[in-house]
């Protein structure tokens, strides 16, 4: 970047090409440095400085940013990227006590915008409504497995950002006067907290529409394909032909496009059997199928069939998947096979919008739903005496599947920060010990090592090997 010239440096330049000009000219004093040379400095630099923010900004130059706010709003602005406002974080509430509610008129209410918190106070939630514990009902509200009478109510942060994402069993402090209860607690995680966009998520978010002009581009491809579910689809992952994950025989160049998200829906499919020598096997036409819930002939529930999953390396999880029923018997010519089944359509809709813009890509592309790269942990906890063991363990494992699993592609997740955050973040704990921390699909027990999703899978908590014991 060139050096930031100064008013002074502009007069002094200017002075020289005059005198290249005329010699004989005065510019150090008079009409012409007094008319000419100090009012026309100041415009120029005030031009420089803009030519420099842009220049810097153009080239995503993080400096521009404490430069000129106001410049990546109007660009973002004109490229239609909304400069979020954030959003709050949400979740359930559950307020408990001991004893039956007693039978007061009205019952107990927790007045809409009640407040509760961590143990520390460091993060507040408001009740989002009003909610009463009636006691002419209380065996409703009595939790055999607590031994507690318990009402839940929805609760929303104070303020916007993911930091108020919290793992279950962390908010546990009543902070408004209640004393009808004995406290509170929130069994599920609260979600959705998101920052407002700053000038860095701007500048990430521009580059990320520039790279979505080449369509032909994987960022391009990869924008693209978000921006057809923005709410559903958490990342996506392109996978080149020149890549070793990518499998598949292609005649012209190919690309393999991994989604995270998805949405299921159920549908009745419904099959004449027209061959002569009747049929056994049946392709279900919406891929790729997540469950079969009902196989009927002629109307009859069925159990001599299974569910065959396409599990080819080419095709399987995407929206060429050739998943079938397979009936243990052959189904006679007319008779009519009808399977109720779950898809999920993302895939199949994205891949009719990629086949429909094909002249666009320019590519053999084919959408997949994201490979899972699974974690098999097993650890050992030391709980603090004064802590009830059941409710710290629960708690464990909770933000254990909230550090674990993750919709980024390819991310490595270390033991050692994992147990490090579990220490540092989980009330009761004094001491954990990891005895197996490996992928599920390669490694041993007792194996202890950095799990390393590939570029094409996201990663999860193995719960089928999750172990913990105290």
């Amino acid at each position: 970047m060139p050096v930031q010239r100064t008013a002074q440096d502009i007069i002094k330049s200017l002075t020289q090409s005059l005198k290249r000009i005329n010699p004989s000219i005065d510019a150090a004093k008079g009409p012409v440095r007094d008319i000419f040379l100090e009012p026309v400095a100041p415009e120029i630099l005030d031009l420089e400085d803009r030519q420099n923010e842009l220049e810097q900004f153009l080239t995503f130059d993080r400096a521009s940013i404490a430069v000129n706010e106001d410049l990546i709003t109007a660009l973002a602005n004109n490229m239609l990227i909304a400069s979020g406002t954030g959003s709050t974080s949400k979740g359930l509430i559950t307020f408990y006590r001991s004893t039956r509610p007693p039978d007061t008129e009205g019952g107990i209410l927790i007045p809409e915008g009640t407040l509760v918190g961590t143990s520390g106070g460091t993060y507040i939630y408001q009740t989002t409504e009003s909610i009463t514990m009636d006691a002419t009902s209380a065996s409703a509200y009595y939790n055999a497995d607590t031994r507690r009478y318990e009402i839940s109510v929805g609760i929303e942060a104070i303020a916007v950002g993911p930091e108020y994402d919290l793992p279950s069993y962390r908010i546990v402090s009543i902070i408004t006067p209640l004393t009808a209860f004995d406290g509170c607690v929130n069994y599920t995680p609260t979600e959705g907290g998101e920052d407002a966009s700053g000038s860095e998520e701007l500048v990430t978010k521009i580059s990320l529409k520039l790279q979505g002009i080449d369509l032909g581009s994987p960022g391009g491809i990869a924008y693209q394909v978000t921006l057809l579910y923005p709410n559903e689809i958490d990342s996506v992952a392109v996978i080149p032909g020149t890549n070793p994950l990518f499998r598949r025989r292609v005649t012209e160049p190919g690309l393999d496009v991994y989604v995270a998200g998805n949405i299921n829906k159920t549908i009745t499919e419904t099959f004449t059997v027209t061959d002569l020598n009747g049929q056994n096997e049946f392709s279900l036409t919406n891929v790729p199928v997540q469950s079969v819930s009902q196989v009927l002939v002629d109307g009859v529930s069925q159990s001599g069939w299974a569910f065959s999953p396409d599990t080819t390396l080419e095709h399987k999880e995407s929206a060429l998947a050739d998943d079938k029923i397979v009936f243990g018997y052959t189904v006679n010519q007319n008779q009519t096979v009808t399977v109720t089944y779950t898809y999920d359509s993302i895939i199949g809709n994205i891949q009719k919008n990629i086949t429909d813009n094909n002249a666009l890509f320019g590519s053999d592309l084919l959408t997949r739903q994201a490979l899972t790269c699974y974690a098999w942990i097993e650890m050992s906890v030391k709980v603090v005496n004064s802590y009830d063991r059941g409710d710290t363990l629960a708690e464990v494992e909770n933000y254990l599947i909230s550090l674990i699993n993750s919709d980024d592609f390819g991310k490595s997740t270390y033991p050692e920060n994992i147990r490090n955050a579990i220490l540092q973040n989980v009330p009761g704990v004094s001491r954990v010990s990891i005895t197996t921390f490996t992928r599920s699909d390669t490694g041993a027990a007792g194996t202890v090592e950095t799990i390393n999703a590939a570029e094409n899978e996201i990663t999860m908590l193995d719960m089928d090997k999750f172990n913990i014991r105290t």
